[in-house]
């Protein structure tokens, strides 16, 4: 006859070793890092680039970004900012950064046309008429960078076995409590599950925040109208290369990109949409996501099982490996290793819900429209009620 208690003491047991293998596995991926590949340097003489800056809104920090774009210690480059709305207040920012930089070669494209759903991609494709080099980079506008970016990202193409070249990101948070856990949402879940990823052998990681490609690579997948369809616009671009026979490369370089969140209905549309579309990729990984959900995890073992000195001990190196990688995280990012630590509890309540809603929504908000994900990644406009 089953024990009831015994039955309690396991599933308390498996789930707090759960939460607490996932935890230090991250911790782990975090301090190394994506795997090492032969150092790649810029060459003085490095091909020009083009970057390609799809714009849509005037964030706070818009323009700031939008500098660091045009500060780089890089031979010849080009700016393409984008625009499909003339009366988008992006516009305004763009003219001033151009007017701010007479010596650079900056261009601005105002186009309205549509190419497919994923109206990002359609401003990349109206954009391409007016970039002049063979090397693209092109990257999201909320995007902060360093001096040396352009050499650092696009170094990987030097070699002809590499098709695209990406890097990991980090959360930069604005004011308000809901944009630092939308800061935390990418620094402390995400970012360290595509490390874990990456170091188990899956190289489908690429991400918006800077992909480099060359144009003779990009023409061969068809061009940015292959994936004008798709809501994962940038995973989709890596398998079309990886079709190729190419490789896509992770730099060693972390840009960071803008959080704001005016309230947690912004939060929640917005982390629906990126749970969604990890669900339309990967959903039988998506299921298991659960086992990065500490917090619940270990409420499970503390309701089944809180009186056993195992799973009290396991708790207790869970909760010593989450604040670790919170440390990691924010040292690297030049904070105070304890900065906004207190937020953890809060953050993995969110996660955990926004998990779910990922199970069970397919209608996600983006850029003040509605859109439906297909199982398939693909995105359907949804028309605004009456």
């Amino acid at each position: 006859m089953i024990n009831a208690s015994e039955v309690f003491h396991t599933v308390g047991f498996a789930a707090v070793s759960l939460a607490c293998g996932y935890s230090l596995l991250a911790l782990l991926a975090v301090c190394l890092g994506p795997k090492k590949r032969p150092r790649d340097i810029a060459s003085p003489n490095a091909p020009p680039v083009t970057v390609l800056k799809p714009l849509c809104g005037a964030e706070a920090e818009l323009e700031r970004c939008l500098r660091s774009f045009c500060d780089q210690d890089y031979s010849e480059f080009q700016i393409v900012f984008g625009i499909q709305d003339g009366d988008d207040p992006a516009l305004a920012v763009a003219r001033r950064v151009r007017d701010a930089y007479p010596g650079h070669d900056i261009e601005i494209v105002v186009d309205t046309r549509q190419w497919g759903t994923n109206r990002k991609v359609s401003n990349l494709i109206n954009m391409m008429t007016a970039a002049r080099h063979d090397r693209l980079v092109l990257a999201d506008s909320d995007i902060l960078v360093g001096r040396d970016y352009l050499a650092r990202v696009t170094a990987p193409l030097a070699d002809p076995g590499v098709g695209l070249a990406t890097c990991l990101y980090r959360g930069w948070a604005g004011p308000g409590l809901w944009s630092r856990l939308g800061a935390l949402f990418i620094d402390d879940w995400f970012m360290p599950s595509v490390l874990i990823s990456h170091r188990l052998g899956n190289d489908e990681f690429v991400s918006g925040a800077t992909i480099a490609v060359r144009r003779e690579t990009l023409d061969a997948i068809g061009g940015f109208g292959a994936v004008a369809d798709r809501v994962a616009d940038d995973h989709a671009l890596g398998e079309c290369v990886r079709g190729l026979g190419l490789q896509v490369a992770v730099c060693d370089y972390v840009v960071s990109t803008w959080v704001y969140n005016s309230g947690p209905a912004t939060l929640v549309d917005q982390e629906t949409r990126w749970m969604r579309t990890i669900h339309s990729l990967q959903p039988l990984s998506y299921d298991l996501l659960f086992v990065t959900l500490a917090l619940p995890l270990i409420a499970i073992s503390l309701v089944l099982d809180w009186r056993q000195a195992p799973v009290l001990a396991l708790i207790g190196l869970t909760v010593i490996a989450r604040a670790a990688l919170h440390g990691v995280q924010n040292v690297r990012a030049g904070r105070r290793s304890w900065h906004n630590l207190a937020g953890l509890p809060l953050r993995e309540a969110l996660t955990a819900y926004s998990w779910l809603l990922g199970l069970a929504v397919r209608r996600v908000r983006w850029r003040g429209r509605r859109y439906w994900i297909a199982d398939d990644g693909s995105l359907k406009h949804v028309a605004p009620r009456d």
